[in-house]
């Protein structure tokens, strides 16, 4: 089983090669953090519970569990796969030691595991990494899923695939669903029942720390409404733009704010908005008046909640394209009733409530988000603040469920 592991391994590392080096040279951020991802992660002292979530989306989750696992008494290490998630993780996880999850590779996750040598490893939402866990498993390390989703992708997806993440599933120590239907997926794709438990959405519960609005964007703030497209991908920002000058066709003022999800978009958009003739600022160098009609291209890491408290509405990107839907909440939290285009299958549970709730208005087309953005204007803030405080307290519940869950298995081997 070694020799065709070895063997295994060296071929397909003869084939990754050239385009590991063609990525590299198309990414600078991946050269800068490629021994981590080859395994030569920061080692620390054994025995740390190793946390990894996808980006920047799934960190607030990774800090959180970071967080409540210290307070029991426990180590942490974390990870991530971008640069975002690694601002993110550093700012909030408290862990020991923070760096990049491993190629899922053997030679890779081997040498990452040498290093952790970690009393379990705990994953984020959708993260299953057949090799990673194949060798944690292998070692005797507990492997779990928290705050687990199974997208209706992964239950059509062929055969060899499904069997494939059904081995990898099936050797997981503990699952923690967020609802009745993703647990019932992981039981379909190969899951062991006993492992399996609904302890909910923990983005519920991950509660973004305390963030100050920045003084020198408060200098400018307008006292017309603000427009924010938030976590925005290709496509999306296009749609705010055209809403907004469909809002300025009924002669309505606003100001608006693209936040694009993946920093490296940025010239795109720019580019953009000067085809378009769009007066913009950048946000790293936006200084004087900020006119009605401008746009602020947002190009800095981990400012965008802090902007929320004092914005109008929101839409949520992500769900324009087929993306699945980035967290609302955020947007929630700070006040703001918020707009989601058709495609939301990763953030369905929490915006069922919204929707029902009246703080979110969902629409099937780019041509409807310039009527949908003046309902959700409607909303007052009070009463948005409100009912957050109400989603925080069911997220208390579901952030002990879910630690008291993995304490629990942990103590489990591996079958």
């Amino acid at each position: 089983m070694s020799l065709i592991r070895n063997s295994t391994a060296f071929f397909s590392a003869l084939l990754a090669t050239p385009f590991l080096a063609v990525a590299c040279a198309v990414r600078p951020t991946l050269r800068s953090n490629l021994g981590e991802r080859l395994g030569g992660l920061p080692q620390g002292e054994p025995g740390a519970v190793w946390i990894h979530g996808a980006s920047l989306g799934e960190a607030r989750i990774v800090s959180l569990v970071s967080r409540e696992l210290k307070k029991r008494g426990h180590r942490t290490f974390v990870s991530t796969q971008t640069e975002a998630g690694r601002s993110a993780l550093r700012a909030e996880s408290e862990a020991e030691e923070v760096g990049f999850a491993p190629f899922d590779h053997p030679w890779c996750v081997d040498r990452a595991l040498d290093r952790i040598q970690p009393a379990a490893l705990v994953l984020c939402e959708a993260e299953i990494w057949p090799v990673w866990i194949a060798a944690a498993a292998s070692r005797g390390i507990p492997v779990g899923l928290v705050s687990a989703r199974l997208s209706r992708t992964s239950l059509r997806r062929s055969r060899w695939v499904r069997r494939l993440m059904g081995r990898a599933i099936g050797r997981l120590s503990f699952i923690g669903a967020r609802s009745e239907a993703d647990a019932q997926g992981y039981v379909e794709l190969g899951a062991r029942a006993e492992v399996v438990r609904v302890t909910g959405d923990l983005k519920r519960s991950a509660r973004p720390s305390v963030s100050v609005f920045p003084p020198d964007l408060r200098q400018i703030w307008p006292a017309a409404p603000v427009l924010i497209a938030a976590s925005t991908h290709a496509g999306e920002e296009t749609a705010a733009l055209e809403a907004l000058e469909r809002l300025e066709g009924r002669g309505k003022s606003f100001h608006l704010i693209l936040a694009p999800r993946h920093l490296e978009r940025v010239e795109e958009v720019a580019d953009e908005l000067s085809a378009r003739g769009r007066v913009f600022k950048r946000r790293s160098t936006a200084r004087g008046r900020w006119d009605p009609g401008e746009v602020l291209l947002l190009d800095s890491h981990g400012e965008l909640a802090s902007l929320y408290a004092s914005a109008g509405a929101v839409f949520v990107g992500g769900t324009l394209v087929r993306r699945g839907g980035h967290d609302p909440l955020e947007a929630v939290r700070g006040g703001c009733g918020v707009v989601v285009g058709p495609h939301t299958e990763h953030i369905r549970e929490v915006l069922n409530v919204l929707i029902m709730q009246g703080l979110a208005v969902r629409i099937t087309r780019p041509d409807e988000l310039a009527e949908a953005w003046v309902k959700a204007l409607n909303r007052s803030r009070d009463s948005v603040l409100a009912a957050a405080k109400d989603f925080d307290v069911a997220g208390d519940g579901i952030r002990t469920g879910t630690l008291d869950f993995v304490e629990a298995l942990m103590k489990r081997r591996p079958s």
